[in-house]
């Protein structure tokens, strides 16, 4: 079971069953500066859809760098998200259960698997 939480720009599929979801991102050429501040109109989107899933985050690797999970038949990126503890429905599913539920996202939305260890582009217009 998955619940899709959509923003401007940005979609969320989750399964708060076990805990693990996905973020899916848009183009990083149709990124747009903000002349007032230092984010840009995708990172204030995506900052404004994670709080809508709190204690959900950004599924990092040891290097703390996002875990690009693959791309959409239109090139668009998908990142891996994880619930905290005490957030999914299961406080320690297995892993094998875990994995199950990726797959079904993956399945779900048609995606196809990057490289191991090929990172995602989270690049920002006008950020640091």
């Amino acid at each position: 079971m998955s619940v899709t939480l959509t923003s401007a720009f940005h979609e969320a599929h989750i399964d708060p069953i076990v805990g693990i979801g996905l973020l899916v991102r848009p183009s990083v050429v149709a990124d747009v500066a903000d002349p007032f501040g230092p984010n840009s109109a995708h990172l204030s989107d995506m900052l404004a859809l994670m709080a809508r899933l709190p204690g959900w985050s950004i599924s990092a690797d040891d290097f703390g760098d996002a875990i690009l999970v693959g791309r959409l038949a239109d090139g668009h990126e998908a990142i891996s998200l994880i619930a905290g503890i005490g957030v999914a429905v299961v406080d320690d599913p297995a892993m094998e259960r875990v994995m199950d539920a990726e797959e079904a996202l993956v399945a779900e939305l048609g995606i196809v698997r990057c490289a191991p260890g090929e990172l995602p582009s989270m690049d920002f217009v006008g950020t640091l």
